[in-house]
């Protein structure tokens, strides 16, 4: 993939930020363009096994699908707003009627957007993904299977390769959907099952830094990693996934000391350390060795008793090899991107390179807060230069996305000026991050990505926070289950805390906690009230807001 789908530009000019400032339903648990993109990728991947020639409309009628019963009584002329972005009629009436809970209204393109719209249910499970699966076979006619295909090992990494190469060998008209508990393949075709990955899928050349200090630390680790047939163990954690090229075998007695899990044989725990910051740490406490264990003097014997498992090394060595980062002594951090329900694949892909083309600092972070205004006047333009094709050529887009569990993990800890490692959030850590925060606004107002979490490692979950600084420096609290009347709406406080640049005197302790809606709109015009013009601008007065359209 080379840049974003024209689809996906038309929907981020459509769904200007500032429509996820009105009333959507069920808005403090999902923004409305996520939800809205996910409804049309979904059911233009489902038009496409089922009735091809409904694809493009059936993608357009399932972005609008919630505008009829959303917005149109808040915004005047909506509907002749919408058509400056697409031209096709039925799509345009499709806006006329409620066709996720009234599909039967027009019943060839309704079921497609109904699909869309309930597979992002918060308790979607396998069960309930073969009940909707087939109620459309049904309606469309048409034998449909459902496959599910996970991996629960507890390395981002590991389980981001095991699964990409995976779902590689799914055929490309699927129609694939990512959850918190893994994938779902939904295709008219028979697969057999369970997929086979080879050890060859997912090997990649070492740099050479850390192929320079497994040779020294572990001879048998960088063998193992390079053409050997490692020992691990597996069972119960892949499902409808097998693993060809390793040598897998009973649950064994040894633990590996960084995840816990079993293990058949381990290897220098140091490597993990050198892997990521080109340093060893033997002083790693861990629950699974008793106390005063003397572990460096344990490290140091051939038949070790504690060590590291191959999964942890492998996932030391993947983080390390998809890092941005030029420095490697420095301490890294990660910014995680959690999708809280069902997300087409696809459309993952598409916000991960937004995602990996915001962050990178040489071409799009540090926005100015006078660009960033300007931009919410002449939204289309803004958006056609955070998506246009010059951002991605030449650019390395080092994003890990985890498709058994939905997130998108991008390293930040350094950038590439002149040739040279710069520690990107300078001395002070904090202080350091907050300045991150226009970019990191910029990018959940342009995309919806959301939650967002600032993380020292990329930990498998997102538990209640967006923006956060590591462990103890919270930047601004949200819960997907809070009453909609206690939480705020995502892209106003976020446009809040672009503006909120300087944070001088709290450097031990900031926060920035979630507001009600009223409240962040009070705020942001007093605030920034450039910003808030623009707000009641577009509310206004959308047309005009936007300019001449097509």
């Amino acid at each position: 993939m080379t840049g974003f789908s024209d689809t996906f530009i038309e929907a981020l000019k459509l769904f200007h930020p500032f429509l996820g400032a009105e009333n959507w339903k069920y808005s403090a648990t999902l923004p409305a363009f996520l939800h809205s993109a996910s409804a049309a990728y979904t059911a233009y991947s489902l038009a496409n096994i089922v009735n091809p020639d409904l694809s493009t409309t059936a993608f357009y009628a399932a972005l609008l699908h919630d505008f009829y019963q959303k917005v149109h009584k808040e915004v005047t002329g909506l509907r002749e707003f919408v058509k400056g972005f697409v031209d096709d009629k039925e799509a345009l009436d499709a806006i006329n009627y409620n066709l996720a809970e009234n599909p039967d209204v027009m019943p060839d393109l309704g079921w497609l957007v109904w699909f869309g719209d309930m597979v992002q249910a918060k308790d979607m499970n396998v069960v309930e993904m073969e009940r909707l699966v087939q109620k459309v076979s049904e309606k469309y006619k048409k034998k449909l299977y459902t496959y599910f295909i996970t991996v629960t090992l507890p390395q981002i990494g590991t389980r981001s390769a095991l699964m990409n190469a995976a779902l590689s060998k799914i055929p490309d008209d699927s129609l694939v959907l990512l959850s918190k508990d893994g994938a779902y393949v939904i295709t008219d075709k028979q697969l057999q099952m369970p997929l086979t990955v080879d050890i060859n899928d997912i090997r990649f050349a070492l740099p050479k830094s850390i192929k320079s200090s497994w040779a020294e630390k572990d001879q048998a680790l960088l063998e193992d990693f390079e053409k050997g047939k490692p020992k691990v163990y597996t069972e119960g954690m892949l499902y409808n996934l097998a693993i060809r090229g390793f040598d897998v075998g009973s649950k064994p007695e040894k633990v590996c000391l960084t995840c816990g899990l079993p293990a058949p044989k381990l290897y220098a725990p140091q490597a993990y350390g050198y892997a990521l910051y080109s340093r060893g740490n033997n002083e790693k406490w861990s629950p699974k060795v008793k106390p005063l264990t003397n572990l460096n003097a344990d490290f140091s014997k051939r038949n070790r008793k504690y060590g590291m498992c191959f999964w942890c090394a492998y996932d030391s060595a993947y983080l390390a090899n998809n890092s941005f980062a030029s420095a490697r002594n420095k301490e890294k951090h990660f910014l995680v991107g959690y999708f809280t329900r069902v997300v087409p694949k696809n459309l993952v892909d598409e916000l991960a390179m937004l995602l990996g083309a915001n962050v990178d600092f040489r071409e799009v972070g540090g926005i100015d807060l006078d660009d960033f205004e300007q931009g919410f006047e002449d939204w289309v333009s803004f958006v056609d230069s955070l998506t246009g094709k010059e951002t991605f050529q030449g650019k390395t887009m080092s994003v890990i996305v985890d498709y058994s569990s939905a997130l998108v993990v991008r390293d930040f800890s350094s950038v590439e000026k002149k040739g040279k490692g710069s520690y990107l959030l300078g001395d002070e850590h904090i202080l350091g991050f907050v300045e991150l925060l226009p970019s990191l606004a910029t990018l959940a107002m342009v995309s919806m990505f959301y939650p967002l979490k600032v993380t020292l490692l990329p930990d498998q979950v997102i538990p209640d926070r967006v923006i956060s600084y590591g462990k103890s420096f919270a930047m601004l609290e949200y819960n997907p289950y809070y009453p909609k009347e206690n939480t705020s709406l995502p892209p106003v406080t976020l446009a809040l805390l672009h503006c909120l640049k300087v944070y001088s005197e709290e450097r031990e302790r900031m926060e920035v906690l979630d507001m009600s809606p009223e409240f962040t709109k009070v705020a942001l015009h007093s605030i920034c009230p450039k910003l808030g013009e623009s707000l009641t601008f577009f509310k206004s007065d959308m047309k005009r807001f936007y300019g001449v359209r097509r």
